[in-house]
């Protein structure tokens, strides 16, 4: 096996081991009470504003029923609101609550103290060249 073959499979398998590990710390500063799937969808309802849920489903790429199931009970904890399209009335929108725009910041914040003292350990440059990589990783 080659030493760039080496390579790739011990970086998979530590991106892989960071990802759950990162997972499983977010969850955890969510609480039981919260979910990431919570986060995801007031995420993007926060940023996308009021979406039919197959676009949330598509946008997500989650199934309907995940969907339907997910916004069932965020509606019922008053996060989201589902109310007919102003454009076509036959379209049900779902949209991020007052309730659900406080719970999402609560949760950014929560999230975002995770991941500093998960990065405490890193200079600056260090930093700066993980950045560096990701957006090399995305750059397409």
């Amino acid at each position: 096996m080659s030493n760039r073959t080496q390579l790739t499979q011990d970086t998979i398998q530590a991106f892989q081991f960071v990802i759950r590990k990162l997972r499983r710390g977010i969850q955890q500063q969510l609480e039981e009470n919260w979910g990431i799937s919570d986060f995801i969808f007031l995420h993007h309802l926060l940023t996308h504003g009021p979406t039919k849920g197959s676009d949330l489903s598509t946008e997500l790429n989650v199934t309907n029923s995940h969907v339907t199931q997910q916004v069932n009970r965020m509606v019922k904890k008053g996060w989201i609101s589902r109310h007919r399209s102003d454009v076509d009335k036959r379209v049900v929108e779902l949209e991020i609550t007052p309730s659900g725009k406080e719970i999402h910041a609560e949760m950014e914040e929560r999230r975002f103290q995770y991941f500093k003292q998960q990065f405490r350990s890193l200079t600056d440059e260090e930093l700066k060249t993980l950045l560096n990589l990701f957006y090399k990783l995305t750059d397409e």
